[in-house]
């Protein structure tokens, strides 16, 4: 890996969404203390790891887009993305234990970006991290704990969302955001629902089922 990747900087004029459990925290992070890194069905795309003194890293996931964070959601997350011969089914009793939340950056956040060309430039190629399947998610979260020990300035990861692209998400490393509060603002409404209809967040999620071919179930 270069001495430096290409650089990401979160300002505060762009926002970023977050689908998160009904009530939950918009600023909380996954503290990853219990789940196992070597298995591919707990955890995420670059969570949970340990740092290069052998502690986890807190995380927190957003993405720039309502639909590209619904689509990264575990609303959709398991959900295939080819074609089956049955139709995909969404509850929305589910939909309604999830809401929604908008943040920005107060000061600018500095990410290693592996948008377009930042993947090659830290040598690690984007079928690996951003274009991997849950199963390969340990190698895409060995990707992120080689990154977070190269560059110990970098706040996080930025990359383009596979389910929803071009749109890009980003992953804030919470042992370098000691206070989530001090470092990111939460725009008022804090807490929006998705199951609501007539809302923004019921319009998205319908254009997002629509476009996945998924059906709503009670």
């Amino acid at each position: 890996m270069p001495d430096t990747p290409l650089w990401y900087d979160w300002r505060d004029t762009s926002s970023y969404f977050r689908v998160i459990p009904r009530g939950g925290d918009p600023l909380w992070f996954n503290p990853n203390t219990s789940t196992d890194p070597a298995d591919p069905l707990n955890g995420g795309r670059f969570h949970p790891f340990e740092s290069a003194v052998g502690e986890r890293v807190p995380t927190l996931y957003a993405a720039s887009s309502l639909k590209a964070a619904i689509s990264e959601s575990p609303l959709l997350h398991d959900l295939p993305l080819t074609p089956t011969a049955q139709s995909l089914v969404l509850s929305l009793a589910k939909v309604a234990q999830y809401q929604y939340t908008v943040l920005r950056a107060r000061r600018a956040l500095r990410l290693t970006d592996l948008t377009r060309l930042g993947s090659d430039r830290v040598r690690i190629p984007n079928e690996l991290i951003a274009w991997c399947r849950r199963e390969d998610y340990p190698t895409s979260r060995t990707a992120a704990q080689l990154l977070h020990t190269k560059y110990p300035n970098a706040q996080g990861i930025r990359w383009t969302s596979r389910r929803y692209p071009p749109a890009d998400c980003v992953l804030l490393f919470g042992d370098r955001i000691p206070d989530s509060s001090d470092e990111l603002l939460v725009e008022a409404p804090a807490i929006r629902d998705l199951h609501e209809p007539g809302t923004t967040g019921f319009a998205s999620l319908q254009a997002v089922m629509h476009g996945a071919g998924i059906i709503p179930s009670p």
